[in-house]
């Protein structure tokens, strides 16, 4: 009860500071109200005061009057004494409670939100009702790029929200752009024939094939210059192409190389591929190889530059080295022949397959050992009816044990050492051949080397003598038919 009457007071104490009094006005139903709203078993509350703007509500529930009376029994009437016919009377509502489902006076909903977030002007979002009975708008938003939403008029807000594949693109990298909108710029089509995106290449229907874009566009393919020796290429060696000693430019084969036939680069000589072989290039081109000159005796050189050799197989002088590496002989002196250094070993007097004229020949031997020279010895014949005889008017030069052969014709039926034509005829029945030769170089006297007499040679085959001094008819056919050894050795006789 005593909380009752403080309220009571309290809010006439504040309704005398807010509400301003105005003079009293008569009213003529103010009797006729108390008369009627006062009868016992009534719950009206006439409130009554000197303002005529009085007014009820949930922060006025009792007017600015002085404490009344009860007038009767079970009545809750109570009169303001200061009450005068000029006072307005109203009904006072019960106050305001959030969360009873009835927006009343200071409150913008209960319960459920009253509007909408479009209503309050935002671009979208959900309006919500708080405890406290007003709009929440947290769940609003203004539409705008970079909100993080996807908004009507957007294709994405910050994450792409999707990949290239998903587009229809072969792979790639898809982006949201400042204006919220999808940027496949980095998305790519390998095989289209546009490089685009993170592609390295793309040649279309080419790509996958020798020296274009890989399959995948993710590079070159196979080509020339990649290191690898693929397809048709005879070599590769990658960025070095075209250098000395490598792959060519277009892998076809091999650039300027030590080889090849061309002195190219810091080559000293290139003889292909002779290099390494007497007289040529050496195996690294860097200089010439072993020949004729670089002062060594390589090969079959005799000599090089200077010569250990001496005239003694010929008699005096000095030989030299000549250009091809071989010994010269000319300045040596060569000794005549003495007698017994050459005999007569073979004579065709009479040839069956032949005319006499042409298959007429004989040979002699050289029997020491060194070198013996012909030039200007005299061979004759003689028969009953005279003699006849020829001199070798050329440089015959006989190797130690070596044989020389003597034909009347070229058509003799092999290459014979000298040819004396008509000058002698060797007699079918007898004869005697002697070979002289000059006592000294330059002398006019000839000593007598060989002499030898024949009686009826053989026909169709030489006279022969062996090793031993012995005389026989030859059993060796040659090129003619006839039988002989003319240049060889003579088989023993019997």
């Amino acid at each position: 009860m005593r909380s009752l009457l403080f309220l009571v007071v309290f809010a006439l104490g504040c309704g005398d500071e807010i509400v301003k009094k105005t003079p009293d006005t008569p009213n003529p139903n103010n009797s006729e109200n108390n008369q009627t709203n006062n009868e016992p078993g009534s719950n009206n509350l006439t409130v009554t005061q000197n303002n005529s703007n009085n007014t009820t509500g949930p922060d006025n529930p009792v007017s600015n009057n002085s404490p009344g009376t009860n007038n009767s029994p079970g009545s809750n009437n109570s009169n303001n004494s200061n009450n005068s016919n000029n006072t307005n009377n109203q009904t006072v509502d019960p106050p305001a409670l959030c969360g009873d489902g009835l927006v009343q006076q200071g409150e913008q909903c209960d319960g459920l939100p009253l509007v909408s977030c479009e209503d309050l002007g935002f671009s979208g979002g959900s309006v919500t009702c708080s405890s406290s009975c007003q709009h929440v708008v947290q769940g609003c938003f203004h539409e705008r790029c970079g909100d993080g939403v996807v908004n009507d008029s957007e294709e994405c807000d910050g994450a792409p929200g999707t990949t290239c594949s998903a587009l229809g693109f072969d792979g790639g990298t898809i982006t949201c752009s400042s204006q919220c909108t999808l940027n496949v710029n980095a998305c790519t089509s390998c095989g289209d024939g546009v490089r685009e995106g993170n592609e390295s290449c793309d040649d279309g229907a080419q790509n996958g094939q020798y020296g274009r874009c890989k399959a995948d566009c993710s590079g070159p393919g196979p080509r020339c210059g990649d290191g690898v020796r693929n397809g048709n290429e005879v070599c590769d060696d990658g960025a070095q192409n075209g250098q000395y000693n490598r792959c060519n430019s277009t892998c076809t084969g091999l650039g300027a190389t030590c080889g090849d036939g061309v002195v190219n680069g810091n080559e000293v000589c290139d003889d292909g591929s002779e290099n390494g072989q007497y007289g040529k290039c050496n195996a690294s081109c860097t200089a010439l190889g072993p020949r004729c000159g670089d002062g060594i005796v390589n090969g079959a050189e005799q000599c090089d530059g200077t010569t250990n050799a001496t005239c003694t197989i010929f008699g005096t002088g000095t030989p030299t080295c000549d250009s091809s590496c071989n010994v010269d002989y000319t300045g040596c002196v060569i000794e005549p022949p003495e007698p017994g250094d050459f005999r007569i070993t073979e004579i065709m007097a009479d040839p069956a397959n032949r005319y006499d004229s042409e298959g007429e020949w004989f040979e002699v031997r050289n029997l020491t050992t060194g070198h013996r020279n012909l030039h200007n010895c005299v061979v004759e014949s003689q028969t009953s009816t005279g003699a006849e005889s020829f001199t070798i008017n050329q440089s015959i030069e006989v190797s130690p044990w070596g044989y020389v052969t003597f034909a009347r014709h070229v058509n003799v039926g092999f290459t014979a050492d000298f040819i004396y034509g008509a000058q002698i005829n060797l007699n079918n029945t007898n004869d005697t051949l002697t070979l002289k030769c000059p006592s000294w170089a330059g002398s006019s006297f000839f000593d007598e080397i060989d002499s030898t007499q024949y009686s009826s040679p053989p026909t169709g085959a030489t006279w022969s003598r062996d090793d031993w001094g012995i005389w026989c008819s030859a059993v060796t056919p040659f090129a003619t038919g006839d039988l002989g050894t003319p240049g060889a050795d003579n088989p023993e006789c019997p």
